[in-house]
């Protein structure tokens, strides 16, 4: 299986950089630990920053799925590079181009400080939703990871 780790290190790349720079980051040493042991698991292994070249390279190297084939998988680790939603960055690029990935979700993001906000699926202003939470395909609820950990989602 193809597999795109994705993180942020050291790239400034965006179109407009504004607003606070995100200095989180994983080390080296670790992004390379995991690259290696899922190459170990025979995959075939490549890593990426999480910027505005994201989805060029991700296009060259991910398989066009056709009828019953399998699709890579991104492995992400990336913190984003601006603050405003930083954790939401590359979720969001990955699930508007269509690529499965591992990592930081809505369920991980709410473990974390983001609300999910269990309600009726039509009692709320879909304008502000950003995540609408499916399981089993029954709605059970909606995250809105807007503002980092202090995102409240939605209010009746």
């Amino acid at each position: 299986m193809k597999i795109a780790v994705v993180y942020n290190r050291v790239s400034r790349k965006v179109i407009n950089l504004f607003g606070v720079p995100n200095h989180e980051k994983y080390g080296l040493k670790s992004i390379r630990r995991i690259v290696n042991c899922l190459k170990q698991g025979g995959h075939h292994v490549i890593s990426f920053e999480g910027d505005k070249d994201l989805i060029d390279n991700l296009e060259d190297f991910m398989p066009k799925v056709l009828k019953g084939e399998r699709p890579g998988i991104v492995f992400n680790l990336s913190y984003g590079i601006q603050r405003q939603a930083h954790y939401t960055h590359v979720p969001g690029i990955l699930e508007m181009v269509g690529i499965p990935y591992v990592g930081s979700g809505p369920f991980l993001l709410e473990k974390y400080g983001y609300k999910i906000d269990l309600r009726d699926p039509y009692s709320f202003y879909l304008g502000c939703v950003q995540l609408v939470v499916l399981k089993n395909n029954e709605f059970i609820g909606v995250a809105d990871p807007r503002r980092d950990g202090s995102a409240g989602g939605p209010k009746k």
